[in-house]
């Protein structure tokens, strides 16, 4: 992708954000951003070549990755409306435990986060590092922090 492409697909991002979800600002740090990126890969899409494959397990790869950045898209409203509810009633711990967990899902791709404990999902956190690729301080360079 060339500059001019990337400059639009951070416009195309900068402004879908701000439609669906408004600022980020109200949101932990880290999730803020993961969420910033799901949107800046959902865009970029449209703007990567064509694929090359050399073998089938190639292929099932980048089908598999694009379905999860369309899955990870739809997913990431829904769930700034679940946490700026929980941020209304509920104690800050479920707050950052629930963006911990949804960081784990988003960023880190690990599976059944929801189903294990907060010690887990950082050991597994600590041991997978980023699945996704991210860009560090998105939310600020789109402007909605």
């Amino acid at each position: 992708m060339d500059r001019n492409e990337q400059i639009l697909v951070l416009e195309m991002c900068r402004r879908a954000l701000i439609q669906d979800c408004g600022t980020l600002a109200d949101l932990p740090y880290e999730l803020a951003n993961t969420i910033a990126n799901v949107y800046y890969r959902f865009f970029a899409l449209e703007y990567e070549p064509e694929p090359s494959f050399t073998s089938i397990e190639d292929s099932i790869a980048n089908v598999s990755e694009r379905a999860r950045i369309l899955a990870d898209h739809h997913f990431a409203p829904k769930i700034v409306t679940a946490l700026r509810q929980m941020i209304k009633e509920a104690h800050p711990s479920y707050v950052e435990a629930f963006a911990e967990m949804f960081v784990c899902q988003l960023k880190y791709r690990i599976d059944d986060a929801p189903e294990k404990s907060l010690a887990r999902l950082k050991v597994e956190r600590f041991l997978k590092r980023p699945a996704a690729k991210e860009f560090p301080g998105l939310g600020d360079v789109l402007g909605l922090r």
